[in-house]
């Protein structure tokens, strides 16, 4: 009988120790054929892009995973890279990812670089000006919006390249940056948040067992704590609440692994994740988040055993490290020249609510985005919750609109991107009361056109002197918005003289200090 309870609980022990699991194999119809030395990428709206790869010979195919439908689906660009292995791709921002390097058809060590863009279903081929040099197993991670962050890899005469790149859509240019002094190769980068991206799994003259973090800000390298175990020719992603997870890979020996290791970067730290179901032991497989900040699943597809090359696809997350807030949708709706944003979710877990965040698509390479306001949330919920923001009149153009969704301990999770297109046209000239009203230093002025005309705008004193021209130049029709900045103007009453054509109007607005 003691026999009995002391197997009983080390079953129980066991068991609770284990965990849940939180890898979980998707039955898709169709996948692609099995594969290694491919890449994948994050393309948005819980998409992600797979391209190339090996198959018994060079791969040149495009496929697109969709995890809300969980389906693969082929597609047929008109032109692409060409067949090629060892290549590294990233997300760029929007619906497109970046390509480059690898090894094609008569040719390895390549320096070629192209985008894919979803929404044209187009691969198109750049002319840099400056390019790294053709180089295979190297790595490529997005850092920032429409920046992306390549690393390491081996040049054509076989040795290595410890050099750092980072390509800007806004330039379509590659400028070199700061290396963390070694030449790695088969390792992992990605991107953790804050213009960072890890570095883990990397082999450099051995297998050795370090990580970094590099800040673009500073274009710095830190090292950062030992990997449990050293491991290279395995993935990593970024799992969302300031954690990172390493799948696979192999050691000096050859042994080939199907561990699961997270890094915690609050704590600067690397533990285990334990799991009754996962992938097999493998290495050049490859895996990409469904979310750019983590607040979704991790699809891992492909690679090859001891024995053959695999398509498998997993996906991870839901158990021990549960998804913060499940969105499951998020829209917007053009009314005039109003924005109506909606969003549902699935369930919440410590949910302190949502920043709504908006940058104008033409501006979106030089500027962040702006927070226009916060919804609270429903902090913990097994049901659907729908939520609503409307961004009121805002001027003609195109937008991108994101959730920051913030947790009650601090730690926060971006929604994807979603894009909104204002061309609204008044039927009347109108100057609008400036808010606020009355002011310490800065106010807004608002005024419609509703046809392209020349606009002035002057600011008067009480006693007639003019103090202020913040407008005088021609302007197409639409909702038009100022800042006026009066920090060097004294307390009193001042006049805003308008004037549209033959529309004018004058608004009366007070500073106080």
């Amino acid at each position: 009988m003691k026999f009995f309870f002391l197997v009983l609980m080390i079953i129980l022990l066991s068991s609770f120790l284990q965990g849940g699991d939180d890898w979980t194999q998707k039955s898709p119809s169709s996948p692609p054929s099995a594969r290694d030395r491919h890449a994948m990428a994050y393309i948005g709206d819980d998409k992600i892009l797979l391209f190339g790869g090996y198959t018994g010979s060079k791969n040149g195919e495009t496929w697109i995973y969709d995890l809300s439908a969980n389906t693969w689906e082929q597609k047929s660009p008109s032109t692409s890279p060409g067949a090629r292995e060892y290549h590294a791709m990233a997300y760029l921002g929007g619906d497109q990812v970046l390509l480059f390097g690898g090894d094609i058809e008569g040719q390895s060590h390549t320096s070629t670089t192209f985008i894919y863009d979803l929404s044209e279903n187009t691969w198109t081929e750049l002319s840099p000006a400056n390019v790294p040099e053709g180089r295979r197993w190297h790595e490529m991670s997005y850092i920032a919006d429409g920046k992306v962050i390549l690393s390491g890899g081996q040049r054509s005469t076989s040795t290595y390249i410890s050099d750092v790149w980072l390509f800007e859509s806004s330039t379509g240019d590659w400028t070199v940056k700061s290396n963390p002094g070694f030449a790695p190769a088969f390792h992992s980068l990605c991107f953790i948040g804050d213009d960072k991206v890890l570095m883990a799994g990397i082999w450099a003259d051995g297998y050795p067992w370090t990580s970094y973090v590099y800040d673009l800000s500073d274009n710095a390298w830190t090292q950062k704590a030992n990997m449990s175990a050293a491991r290279a020719f395995g993935d990593m992603v970024y799992i969302g609440n300031s954690k990172a997870m390493f799948f696979g890979g192999r050691d000096a020996d050859g042994w080939y692994y199907n561990t699961t290791y997270i890094y915690d970067l609050n704590a600067n730290s690397w533990s285990t994740d334990n799991n009754s179901t996962a992938p097999s032991q493998r290495i050049y497989l490859r895996m990409a988040e469904t979310s750019l900040y983590g607040s979704g699943y991790i699809v891992l597809f492909g690679g090859s055993t001891t024995e053959t090359r695999q398509n498998d696809t997993w996906t991870f997350g839901g158990a021990d490290f549960p998804l913060p807030v499940e969105l499951t949708s998020f829209t917007a709706s053009v009314n005039d020249n109003n924005v109506v944003l909606n969003w549902e979710t699935a369930t919440e877990v410590n949910n302190y609510g949502f920043e709504i965040e908006r940058v104008k698509s033409e501006e979106l390479k030089v500027k962040n985005f702006t927070t226009l306001g916060f919804v609270p949330g429903a902090g913990n919920s097994n049901s659907p919750k729908s939520y609503s923001f409307t961004d009121n009149d805002i001027e003609n153009g195109t937008y991108l609109y994101r959730l920051k969704q913030l947790n009650t301990d601090g730690s926060y999770n971006y929604s994807n991107e979603i894009t909104a297109v204002v061309a609204f046209i008044p039927d009347k000239f109108l100057l609008m009361q400036n808010y606020p009203n009355p002011f310490n230093s800065e106010t807004v002025i608002r005024y419609q056109l509703p046809t392209d005309v020349f606009v002035k705008m002057e600011i008067y004193s009480t006693p007639g002197d003019k103090v202020a021209a913040p407008v005088n130049q021609f302007q197409k029709a639409g909702v038009h918005t100022i800042k006026f900045d009066a920090l060097d103007l004294p307390s009193g009453i001042y006049f805003c003289e308008f004037t549209a054509g033959k529309y004018k109007s004058v608004k009366k607005f007070i500073i106080l200090r």
